[in-house]
């Protein structure tokens, strides 16, 4: 029997067991342990140091790129995505490379925090293993200084720190993002935890330049 042929049986047998599609029934036997989190995914943790302080809230990472308080004089009304993104690489396109021979020109930093808002209470703090990158510090407190491990609030299980969602930020008439001109400007964010972002690399990519 060749292959293909026994995987078509082992399909037709289970579709005769559970009187569906083995990919449906497959489907159904529980949520995706790829990618990232389902949107609104809940996770309950506890404040280490007040153990009857306990939170029920949806998880994202925060980035924030070398420089990208640029943002805090400025409201969209008043400048673009664009004109914004112009000034800020000009002060951070090789401010790296000149204090260190391992970065090249157009390498930015990108600053990685853990945020949630629940309820009563939010959090905004640094997250567990942050890859090192040139000329970085890393502080020794991170998320897990303060609070327990979170677990899915539905199976119990311990969070999966690569699969946290990295927001979407925005520089428009709806969000004044801190930073939120990168992604208007590329159409891009980066990956959970990425160290550095190219400038130069970017904007090439994205037909600016």
């Amino acid at each position: 029997m060749t292959r293909d042929r026994a995987r078509k049986n082992a399909i037709r047998e289970r579709m005769a067991t559970t009187g569906e599609p083995y990919t449906a029934a497959r489907r159904k036997s529980g949520p995706s342990v790829t990618g990232p989190y389902p949107p609104g995914t809940q996770w309950t943790f506890r404040n280490l140091r007040i153990p009857t302080m306990t939170f029920r809230q949806p998880l994202h990472y925060h980035w924030e790129p070398d420089g990208s308080w640029i943002t805090d004089d400025y409201l969209p009304e008043d400048i673009s995505a664009r004109e914004l993104w112009n000034q800020w690489v000009k002060r951070v396109d090789t401010r790296l490379s000149s204090k260190t021979d391992q970065a090249r020109p157009g390498d930015v930093i990108i600053s990685w925090y853990v945020t949630g808002q629940g309820q009563e209470q939010g959090v905004f703090e640094g997250p567990p293993f942050e890859l090192p990158s040139p000329a970085s510090y890393t502080s020794p407190e991170n998320f897990l200084t303060f609070f327990s491990t979170p677990r899915h609030a539905e199976t119990g299980e311990p969070i999966n720190w690569l699969r946290l969602p990295v927001l979407d930020l925005g520089w428009n008439s709806h969000h004044d993002d801190k930073g939120g001109f990168v992604q208007e400007v590329l159409g891009w964010k980066p990956s959970p935890l990425q160290a550095i972002m190219n400038v130069r690399d970017l904007a090439r990519i994205a037909g600016l330049s």
